[in-house]
């Protein structure tokens, strides 16, 4: 459940609380600090799923995945 508050002109995006940790902390507790692709394949549709609901409601993100790619 996502919900979104305006209050002037600030904008907050409250979204549900995800236990289990961070992702990236997740994947450096693997060997090798990686996951393979079937593994990683939930993970990487939702982060494109929910990059594709932001830009379809016009909202600028400045969300960083170097850390799956490597970059």
């Amino acid at each position: 459940m996502m919900l979104l508050t305006q209050a002037t002109t600030l904008y907050c995006l409250v979204t549900e609380y995800a236990s289990g940790g961070e992702l990236l902390a997740y994947i450096k507790s693997q060997k090798d600090c990686r996951l393979g692709e079937s593994a990683s394949r939930p993970f990487i549709r939702q982060l494109l799923s929910a990059i594709f609901y932001l830009h379809e409601r016009g909202i600028v993100h400045r969300y960083r995945i170097s850390f799956i790619t490597g970059l």
